[in-house]
């Protein structure tokens, strides 16, 4: 895909999250043929003299000429997922060092702020967030340039300036989405195997199928029982809860879980 991208744009753009003191105004002109978002930026940051961070401090965002504004988040992903085309623009900007941050949320007529602190995760606005508005974080959707925040990256990851501004949307119950987990699994009567994996699912998929991606993972090692704890807190789940759905369990985007296996 031949694409010629316009960087460190000089027009003023009234975002409320674009509001950046300071930013770069230099433009770089870029044509190539990027198949991913990830050869894009490395592309970007090669031919900007001024970017001396590493890609994995920097933020980049396409502004469309329609006014829209994406965060471009997931690097394997082709620059057409994004609307990234012949003579986009792209905003390039640092992350935030370490700072306090005045973190505004926005739920339907209503709307209300508190402190958090750059490096906090967003699990941590979550918990806030349902203290708030009385949304589980199970069926909260926290929305910030266009992108879906998952909660186990920072504040950081997100947020360009001291004052960001996130909109919350509520997950109707039946509604289906991916969630991403941490599982430490440990094998007993197996020489105390241990490992910690990562997985995506949706919500509405069970423990019977986290079961058969462990196996398909680790190949067939022959147990015959399995407990679960979620975050190492909480009731344990034994074996004849196979079908129960991370959903009913309060498994949610970011969560961690504990896996014991016995054969």
């Amino acid at each position: 895909m031949d694409l010629t991208v316009i960087s460190y744009p000089k027009r003023h753009c009234s975002d409320a999250n674009l509001n950046i003191s300071g930013c770069n105004n230099i433009e770089t002109y870029l044509t190539g043929n990027f198949e991913t978002i990830g050869d894009l930026k490395h592309a970007l940051l090669s031919s900007s003299p001024s970017s001396s961070e590493s890609i994995n401090r920097t933020i980049f965002l396409a502004l469309s000429n329609d006014g829209d504004i994406t965060l471009l988040t997931e690097d394997q992903r082709k620059p057409s997922h994004y609307d990234v085309i012949d003579g986009s623009t792209i905003l390039i900007t640092n992350k935030l060092s370490p700072r306090s941050l005045e973190v505004t949320v926005n739920f339907e007529k209503w709307s209300e702020k508190r402190w958090f602190y750059s490096t906090d995760e967003v699990s941590d606005v979550k918990r806030w967030v349902e203290e708030e508005f009385h949304v589980p974080p199970r069926r909260q959707i926290l929305d910030i340039f266009r992108n879906e925040m998952h909660a186990d990256m920072k504040l950081e990851d997100y947020a360009i300036n001291e004052r960001p501004s996130i909109r919350l949307r509520e997950i109707a119950v039946d509604q289906t989405r991916m969630i991403r987990f941490d599982v430490n699994i440990e094998f007993r009567n197996d020489g105390a195997y241990q490992r910690r994996e990562k997985y995506c699912m949706e919500n509405r998929d069970t423990l019977r199928m986290l079961m058969l991606n462990v196996e398909i993972r680790n190949g067939s090692r022959n147990w015959k029982s399995f407990s679960l704890s979620i975050g190492g807190i909480g009731q344990c789940i034994e074996s004849a809860a196979t079908g129960l759905s991370f959903e009913e369990l309060g498994v949610v985007d970011g969560s961690e879980l504990n896996l014991v296996l016995s054969s």
